[in-house]
C-alpha cells in the first residue's frame, strides 16, 4: 500500500510539473485539452502532441484544469510586477568572459566595488 501511494504522488508530481512548465512556455493548456477532445479529426492532437509530446493532455482532470486556470493567473499576477524583466529567459549564467550587457532604462551613474 506504502509503495502504491508513493509511486501515485511522484506520478501526481510529475503531472503537475509538466502542467507548470507549459504554463511557463505560454501554452494554453485547458484550451489545448478542450480542442483536442472536440475536435475528432486529430488537427489538435497534433497541436497537443506539439505541446507535451505524447498528447494526454485531453485526459486532464477537473481539479487539474482548476489548478492549471489558478497557477496561470498567478503566474500572469506575478509577471505584472515584473513588466520590464522577461521571467522566462534562461537561469544559466552566461561562460563568456565578456558580455553585452543591454539597459532598459538608464539608473544615471553607479557606483561598484571596482570603481
Amino acid at each position: 500500500m506504502r509503495r502504491n501511494k508513493r509511486c501515485l504522488l511522484a506520478y501526481h508530481h510529475t503531472r503537475t510539473d509538466r502542467l507548470e512548465e507549459l504554463v511557463w512556455k505560454g501554452y494554453d493548456v485547458v484550451d489545448l485539452a478542450g480542442q483536442q477532445v472536440r475536435d475528432a479529426s486529430g488537427n489538435a492532437a497534433g497541436t497537443s502532441n506539439l505541446a507535451n509530446g505524447n498528447g494526454d493532455m485531453s485526459n486532464l482532470s477537473p481539479q487539474e484544469e482548476d489548478y492549471v486556470r489558478q497557477y496561470s493567473d498567478l503566474l500572469a499576477a506575478y509577471k505584472g510586477q515584473w513588466t520590464d524583466i522577461d521571467l522566462t529567459g534562461s537561469l544559466e549564467p552566461p561562460r563568456d568572459l565578456f558580455i553585452d550587457v543591454r539597459v532598459l532604462k538608464d539608473a544615471g551613474e553607479i557606483q561598484t566595488e571596482y570603481g
